[in-house]
């Protein structure tokens, strides 16, 4: 038997109130009242080692780890640029143009950083509406256990959460929870790859491509001159400053080659709607819905802010998809 409090936890009125009847004695209250709790308590910063990392504490600084030296390449590849290339090292031809240089590279790199953010700080676990949902949907339809492959319309049981998810959610083992959505971990962003964040995670690779490609298209000849002979004559460059303009050199044609490969592995992806993990399944794609559909379904249905890692309007929850003609309406 129910105890009275979680019977009111199942009544629309109650699941969709924001704060609740909060009886000590229910388990959904609990839940409630302790996420909120720590929302209000902790800062965006603590708040995203907690929520999107493991809860042991290694896990979590071994993730953090390569966030940080992310940011710290990106601070070090703008000062190369913007401080030691364009004042130091840009030949005088085309020192006339140094402005341009810098408002080129520094839009390139606030877009880079901006998409970086986004993904890193974004929670990609199970929103509470699908909690709500699943508790007033009687007739939820589960595929069977141990079913692989397309299951459109059809909830599945996480084995290690033992709970109910969305279509296309899968278990990271890393982040502890089951991802909306989820193409994959990213220790870079130490974060999942998902549902809320996978336009960022998209945008991240063609800004952050874009930055190192134009970093090396309009710094490699003064990169050979300076690997071949130092010091360059009426120069002011130092020799530390030629070290750190070198290695960042290096940093950008490795980012770069990196970047271009991912972003085009993921633009296929995005163009045929389907994850890394989705990749290679058997079947018709029931989620296909043609190029334009599919983008739209990914980076919303303005197209003015496709480039811009912000979330749009899409036709999907992350909780349900629409499908191909001939698959259902992708409802559970």
């Amino acid at each position: 038997l129910k105890r009275p409090s979680e019977a009111a936890c199942e009544s629309r009125e109650a699941l969709y109130s924001p704060v609740g009847h909060q009886d000590a004695s229910c388990q959904s209250c609990r839940r409630a009242v302790a996420s909120r709790r720590a929302a209000a308590d902790t800062g965006p910063f603590r708040a995203w080692l907690r929520d999107m990392f493991s809860q042991s504490p290694v896990t979590r600084f071994v993730s953090a780890v390569p966030v940080v030296f992310v940011v710290v390449l990106l601070a070090f590849e703008l000062y190369a640029y913007d401080f030691l290339f364009v004042w130091s090292i840009l030949p005088a031809p085309r020192r006339p143009y140094a402005l341009y240089y810098i408002a080129i590279f520094t839009f390139l790199w606030v877009m880079t950083v901006w998409s970086f953010l986004q993904c890193a700080f974004t929670d990609t676990g199970i929103p509470e509406e699908w909690e709500r949902y699943v508790l007033m949907k009687k007739d939820l339809k589960l595929a069977e256990k141990g079913e692989r492959g397309w299951n459109p319309g059809k909830a599945t049981e996480c084995s290690k959460c033992k709970i109910k998810r969305p279509e296309r959610a899968h278990h990271c083992s890393v982040c502890g929870k089951c991802i909306l959505r989820m193409d994959h971990h990213c220790p870079w962003i130490g974060n999942c790859v998902g549902y809320e964040n996978h336009k960022s995670f998209l945008l991240l690779c063609v800004w952050g491509a874009a930055l190192a490609c134009f970093y090396v298209a309009t710094t490699l000849p003064q990169m050979w001159f300076i690997t071949k002979e130092y010091p360059v004559e009426g120069s002011r460059l130092t020799a530390a400053e030629a070290a750190i303009f070198t290695l960042a050199s290096v940093f950008a044609v490795a980012l770069g080659g990196a970047l271009v490969i991912l972003g085009a592995v993921h633009v296929s992806l995005a163009a045929t709607n389907q994850t890394t993990i989705e990749q290679g399944r058997r079947g018709d794609n029931p989620y296909d819905l043609g190029v334009a559909d599919n983008l739209n379904e990914l980076l919303g249905s303005s197209k003015l802010l496709w480039l811009v890692p912000v979330k749009g309007e899409r036709t999907s929850t992350g909780m349900w998809f629409p499908t191909a003609e001939g698959f259902g309406d992708g409802d559970p």
